[in-house]
């Protein structure tokens, strides 16, 4: 297969640092927040889904902004948005899934008043309908190192560690050469990063 820009990168591995207790969205605005997104952000947060992406959609509403504004994203993107606020508390996933009171978001905040809280939406591959062993294939995993290192442009712009809820692996320094600015209706910033990778 062709060699990428990103895999030809020599420079090592940054220290990871890794929050294995509480919930992404507690993280604060010390580090940046994954969504693990669908392909179409937001999922299905107008409709039936009680997810992760979903459910942090409904307590930082400000979010459903990016539905209107965000294309689907392509194999090697992915979007951040800054600056939502918290306004609920949640129990349960799924079918359990409640409201669980107001909440009052405690993050850092800008000179605007805005939350200093960094989200960045990627989405995986869906093998849940093929066999197992196919999401080890050489163009699976390419795709999804490729969609991770979309994310390392944010990481070293902003500094900030990753909090998702399994271990990550950190970027390298690929440089990434695309990069497409969107901003809503309400000042929110809303990005979209993606690595150089051919379509």
């Amino acid at each position: 297969s062709d060699l990428e820009d990103w895999l030809g990168d020599s420079s090592s591995l940054c220290r990871l640092h890794v929050l294995n207790t509480g919930s992404i969205e507690d993280a604060g605005s010390m580090a940046l927040q994954i969504d693990f997104a669908a392909r179409h952000i937001g999922g299905g947060v107008l409709r039936t889904g009680r997810v992760q992406e979903e459910i942090r959609f409904c307590i930082n509403p400000e979010l459903l902004v990016s539905i209107l504004f965000m294309e689907p994203m392509a194999s090697n993107e992915a979007i951040s948005i800054q600056g939502t606020e918290r306004f609920c508390r949640y129990s349960g996933y799924g079918q359990t899934l409640k409201y669980a009171g107001d909440y009052r978001d405690t993050n850092q905040r800008d000179k605007w008043g805005a939350p200093l809280t960094k989200i960045v939406a990627i989405d995986a591959l869906n093998t849940s309908s093929a066999p197992p062993e196919q999401q080890y294939g050489e163009d699976q995993i390419h795709r999804e190192l490729t969609k991770r290192t979309s994310v390392s442009h944010l990481l070293f712009r902003i500094s900030l560690p990753i909090c998702s809820p399994s271990p990550t692996l950190s970027p390298t320094t690929s440089s990434l050469k695309k990069a497409r600015r969107k901003t809503s209706t309400n000042g929110l910033p809303i990005s979209r990063h993606a690595s150089p990778t051919k379509q």
